[in-house]
């Protein structure tokens, strides 16, 4: 069924795309892996994609693409190759920045994931959730200046601080001895004594 969606496209001859065709092109081979992934058919979704890299063109879109359903899949190791394919041919892919950092916090590599995240902040000027996941690399870190920063400025882009008591690393970050307080002081700012109570599990530390 895969490789009959690629005859449909009229790629599977494996001549490269020009110009707006191109996209056109990328743009429908990424509406059908999602179509796919939302059949449950995400494993032939993935073999589309790879198919199209393989036999067509090396596409930043359709990459990410493969990636995105990876990581959906919970193949992490697969999504990080293949986002680290998307930004060997595009560096600023902010997506792909945002998605490998994600996955470099996750498994314990905060110095890798802010690099990736920086350079998804610099494309991505106005949203919130880049900044946050700098903020918890910093906290991660220890390093409470870009903790202050980082936060407030999600903050100033819609964040909503009662999210952290969703969040056991902040529960602990709370009662850290040197980032405790200045993110005691940012929810008193910001938020009040209710979040901070929830974050500290019904009492505050001297």
């Amino acid at each position: 069924m895969w490789f009959s969606l690629l005859l449909a496209l009229d790629t599977a001859a494996a001549i490269r795309p020009p110009g707006d065709y191109r996209e056109e092109v990328e743009a429908r081979v990424e509406a059908s892996l999602e179509t796919l992934a939302m059949e449950g058919r995400t494993k032939e979704a993935i073999q589309l994609g790879e198919q199209y890299l393989r036999e067509v063109e090396a596409s930043a879109t359709v990459a990410y693409a493969v990636g995105l359903l990876c990581n959906r899949a919970g193949r992490a190791g697969a999504a990080m190759r293949w986002y680290t394919r998307v930004l060997e041919w595009e560096p600023n892919h902010a997506p792909a920045r945002y998605d490998r950092g994600e996955l470099h916090l996750l498994n314990g590599r905060p110095e890798k994931a802010r690099l990736d995240f920086e350079v998804a902040a610099r494309r991505v000027k106005d949203h919130w959730a880049v900044h946050f996941r700098l903020a918890q690399v910093a906290a991660t870190l220890g390093e409470t200046e870009d903790l202050e920063r980082h936060l407030e400025a999600a903050i100033s882009h819609g964040f909503d601080l009662n999210l952290l008591a969703e969040d056991p690393a902040w529960k602990a970050w709370i009662h850290d001895p040197d980032v405790g307080p200045p993110l005691r002081g940012l929810i008193l700012v910001y938020s009040g004594d209710a979040l901070l109570e929830r974050l500290e599990g019904g009492w505050r530390t001297p």
